[in-house]
């Protein structure tokens, strides 16, 4: 190959590689000179100022041209040549001269750098496509035709995706018609995008999948969690759901996407501690612990409460049932002669078996009986009023029997039921009598059945916090113990322990946590929450105020649709994000030098429509208008369009401006 056309290759950055090894031998050679030194920075950047100057002349002259070459071909075409001196020279007649070449000699008139290479001349040919359209839409504006700039970035989308698409064209080896074929389809990808995209909000703007007043109910589900819901969940359309799980794996989208999901989920943990402090703030475990402690054993506690309301009960009797009524001992007697008999057979081992304290106890109320026949009474009775306090002394060692117990509870239990039924078959005989004694024995033995599973609670070793932990087990299948424990509770002391449940529903698990521990999970809550039985929900919040427990229902089903939906907000590490990411920047970096620039150009309109997507999708307004426009006719759809105008202009809110813009160009049907 000639030497020239080697350099001239070389200079114009279209050599290629075995051309370039065969340069550099020439040179090593001293066939051909050393290659030219690299420009400094400032060479290049006047460089660069040149060749932009040189665009915007050469593109307004394209743009006067659309206007003006037409005419002057026509003329050219119609009169007859002049024979000037010219034509004397070159042997033909002058010839029309387009407006762009024009404008390409005044460049160089001037003195202005040609682009050189292939990448700075795809670089000049969409340089001067956007200093047309610029003027053009500026051109619009200036004359009163606004629609000329209606859709800037969309034409500016049209204009390099045109431009890309001849160049590649023209560098494949494409005629002129073939090149302008290939300049309009480039220029209509954008616009079949946006109808594209304009088809699918259409789409969402129907509805679908859901009524008008289901969209509602779950964005006011959202509302009372403290957030506010994306498109996909709103609707919860499997469309919009894909869509969004898309965008937030995209470049232009996924930081929208993200950032969204990460505000949701802080809004709603805000929602949450604020129910949780609307009954006691900063409750925990330990707090709730020492709650049910004090509440159950400590003074004032309901063990102190049952005794003294037991008294109160067994007290009314006495107006029915003077002190010094004899009362006969038989089922007394019966018990213990059966507790105090040797097994047969194993009279040795049963004896030593038997309760040394329950015996002497046995021995005692003989010797007492014997007493009282001695002054006066009758075998086998005792006056009402002793045998009424033997009964409470019995029932005050069973509620006592989780502390310290010197005989087992079954068998004091068995003994204080002999002593009721001794009294009730003496109060049989005054009905009166006999209606107060049941009162009082009812309430004592629920007390009784109350005392015995929460006794297991409060006398669980470890602290507060594995007392708390007690009173919550079983609550996935029931909630028999926790039913007894808050009912023991009074209501400051039950709030205490509700809300350091509500508290800890959401709280994230250890590797998500924060350094202050109070780090919240939706995904934490719900799985909780569902943790939770029927009867659990209904002990702990239905007490709690005439809506607390529907808020939390509302969160819990805020959080339910975050979950379904959750393909936007799954990927915690962002990998799969971040590889998209790279890669789509990785490609346009290559497609733009290799000059592959249609290329390059569509993954930008791409990347930006995405941006735009995401923030429709996650816009507070646009979902609030979009539920509003499920059961409007078709008709009436471009009416609703100009209210969402209206909505951006008084919100100042480009995202709805965008979108109200794009329903109304590709119409809203």
């Amino acid at each position: 190959m000639n030497a020239e056309l080697l350099l001239e290759a070389e200079r114009r950055g279209i050599l290629p590689p075995a051309q370039q090894d065969m340069l550099a031998e020439a040179r090593r050679r001293g066939l051909i000179g050393a290659a030219p030194e690299e420009p400094g920075m400032l060479q290049q950047i006047g460089r660069q100022a040149g060749l932009a100057g040189r665009y915007a002349i050469e593109g307004a002259g394209n743009l006067l041209g659309i206007a003006a070459d037409p005419i002057g071909q026509t003329i050219d075409y119609l009169a007859p040549r002049n024979h000037d001196l010219s034509s004397l020279v070159t042997g033909e007649a002058p010839r029309y001269q387009r407006t762009g070449e024009s404008a390409s000699q005044l460049a160089d008139w001037i003195g202005l750098p040609k682009p050189e290479g292939s990448l700075e001349e795809g670089i000049g040919n969409a340089s001067r496509a956007l200093v047309g359209t610029g003027l053009m839409m500026g051109g619009g504006l200036a004359a009163g035709a606004p629609q000329m700039a209606a859709q800037p970035l969309s034409q500016a989308a049209s204009t390099l995706t045109g431009s890309a698409a001849q160049e590649i064209a023209k560098a494949r080896g494409a005629t002129e018609g073939e090149q302008t074929l290939a300049a309009l389809a480039g220029g209509l990808g954008p616009s079949v995008a946006a109808a594209a995209g304009g088809a699918a909000l259409r789409g969402a703007v129907r509805g679908g999948e859901q009524s008008r007043q289901a969209m509602q109910s779950t964005i006011d589900a959202f509302q009372t969690a403290g957030t506010t819901p994306t498109v996909g969940q709103a609707t919860e359309g499997r469309t919009a759901q894909a869509l969004e799980s898309l965008l937030a794996r995209v470049p232009g989208s996924a930081g929208v996407m993200a950032k969204f999901a990460g505000k949701q989920a802080d809004q709603i943990g805000d929602a949450v501690r604020a129910n949780a402090d609307g009954l006691a703030v900063n409750a925990n475990p330990a707090a709730a612990g020492r709650a049910i402690e004090r509440g159950i054993a400590g003074p004032g506690g309901f063990v102190e409460r049952f005794k003294s309301q037991a008294r109160d009960l067994y007290d009314r009797v006495d107006q029915f049932m003077p002190g010094d009524t004899q009362v006969p001992l038989r089922a007394t007697q019966s018990f213990f002669a059966r507790v105090s008999t040797p097994t047969k057979g194993a009279e040795a081992t049963s004896a030593l078996l038997a309760n040394p304290k329950l015996s002497a106890i046995g021995n005692a109320l003989d010797e007492d009986m014997k007493s009282a026949l001695a002054a006066g009474g009758q075998s086998g009775q005792l006056p009402y009023e002793a045998v009424k306090q033997l009964r409470t002394r019995v029932g005050e060692m069973i509620a006592n029997a989780g502390l310290v117990s010197d005989v087992p509870r079954g068998e004091l239990k068995q003994l204080y039921g002999a002593l009721s039924q001794d009294i009730r078959n003496q109060a049989a005989r005054d009905p009166k009598a006999f209606a107060a004694t049941n009162r009082a024995e009812n309430y004592y033995r629920a007390g009784m059945d109350r005392l015995e599973r929460v006794e297991a609670v409060v006398d669980r070793a470890g602290g507060p916090e594995k007392v708390f932990q007690a009173a919550l087990s079983g609550t996935r299948e029931g909630a028999s113990t926790l039913h007894g424990v808050m009912q023991s509770l009074k209501p400051e002391e039950a709030k205490i322990v509700t809300s350091a449940v509500v508290r800890r529903l959401g709280s994230a698990n250890p590797s998500a946590q924060n350094e202050l521990g109070d780090a919240f999970s939706t995904e934490s809550f719900l799985t909780n929450w569902n943790k939770l039985s029927g009867a659990a929900k209904q002990v702990l919040f239905d007490r709690m105020g005439p809506t607390f427990r529907n808020d939390l229902d509302q969160i819990a089903k805020a959080t339910s649709n975050v979950r379904d939906g959750s393909m936007v907000f799954r990927n915690p590490a962002g990998t799969a994000g971040a590889a998209t990411q790279a890669t789509t920047a990785a490609t346009a970096v290559t497609a733009l030098l290799s000059g592959h620039y249609g290329a390059a150009a569509g993954i930008v309109a791409g990347v930006a429509a995405a941006n735009l997507s995401a923030r429709l999708m996650t816009n507070p307004t646009f979902v609030r208008w979009l539920a509003r426009q499920t059961t409007v006719p078709v008709h009436a759809l471009p009416s609703q369009v100009s209210v969402l105008a209206n909505m951006a202009e008084r919100g100042s809110d480009p995202d709805l401006t965008d979108a109200a813009q794009l329903f109304g160009n590709q119409g809203v049907q």
